[in-house]
């Protein structure tokens, strides 16, 4: 799993049968040792040498293995990432955005970060983006069906910044759990940063 926070962040994740070979050669190593030794030395070399080969490997940037931490799944990562970032909002009147089709794990991890800050107003709202399914008819276009989710992004961000509030954090799904869909995302990103959302976490699994 590879999970990065900028301030766009995409998070994504898959197993290779190299990856579930070696998981089992870890299992069956860890069946051989003592628990005192497994978790106090062989664990931590094995944790330090996956960080170097994926700083290695993906980045191409060793020495950067001390800034990549692996997590247990997406879900996870999500939680930790949308913990750091609202638990930076400072700014009275703020949103967190997510959408209708957004994976429940994940709404409960915004409003548990959410329920945890205190800024002046006394909490931040978390609004969520009316994505209906179907959107159109059968015989629509993707192109149609684009538009509808992105006019859907467009007045709800309107209708915030009516309200005099300001979306400090957007999360926004790529391809959607329930149901399956594949959203926009490119024009989603460019239609919040038009309408000056501070920050952006893509859930890109």
């Amino acid at each position: 799993m590879i999970a990065c926070h900028l301030k766009l962040c995409v998070l994504f994740f898959c197993f290779s049968q190299m990856v579930l070979t070696k998981q089992a050669q870890l299992q069956q190593e860890w069946l051989r040792n003592p628990d005192d030794v497994w978790n106090r030395t062989l664990m931590c070399d094995v944790y330090k040498r996956s960080l170097r080969s994926i700083a290695d490997c993906l980045f191409e940037k060793p020495e950067i293995a001390k800034d990549i931490c692996l997590v247990d799944n997406l879900t996870c990562a999500i939680a930790i990432v949308v913990n750091s970032v609202v638990a930076r909002i400072t700014i009275p009147n703020s949103v967190v955005l997510v959408s209708s089709v957004t994976y429940n794990a994940v709404k409960l991890a915004v409003q548990y970060g959410c329920d945890n800050v205190a800024v002046l107003n006394g909490g931040v709202e978390i609004v969520a983006v009316d994505i209906p399914f179907p959107i159109l008819n059968g015989n629509a276009s993707s192109d149609e069906v684009n538009d509808r989710i992105v006019n859907s992004y467009e007045n709800t961000l309107e209708e915030i910044k009516a309200r005099g509030k300001t979306v400090a954090f957007a999360f926004l799904d790529h391809i959607s759990s329930l149901p399956s869909m594949l959203l926009p995302v490119e024009r989603i990103i460019s239609v919040c940063r038009a309408q000056g959302v501070q920050e952006i976490l893509v859930d890109g699994a």
